[in-house]
């Protein structure tokens, strides 16, 4: 189990350090709780490390495209219409 997170750890190198430390507390509690205990549990539970990374890297990248667009469009209301 220490493996496949340090593993997926080195993966999330992308991720701001204080997003990669809130995706690694989330599954290593997940890990945990599912009394996931070999390298070969969590696979079969999550996929392999480089799966997981992929999917924490776009579900991350969604969030911080999302909250750029709300970021421009919340700010100037006269902005907006350039939208429309």
């Amino acid at each position: 189990m220490e493996n496949y997170l340090a593993e997926l750890e080195q993966l999330l190198h992308q991720l701001h350090h204080s997003d990669k430390e809130e995706a690694m507390n989330f599954y290593r509690e997940y890990v945990m709780d599912a009394d996931l205990v070999t390298y070969e549990q969590c696979i079969s539970e999550l996929g392999t490390p480089k799966q997981l990374s992929r999917k924490i890297l776009a579900d991350y990248s969604i969030k911080a495209d999302e909250k750029s667009t709300d970021d421009t469009t919340s700010k100037n209301p006269r902005s907006n219409i350039k939208l429309i």
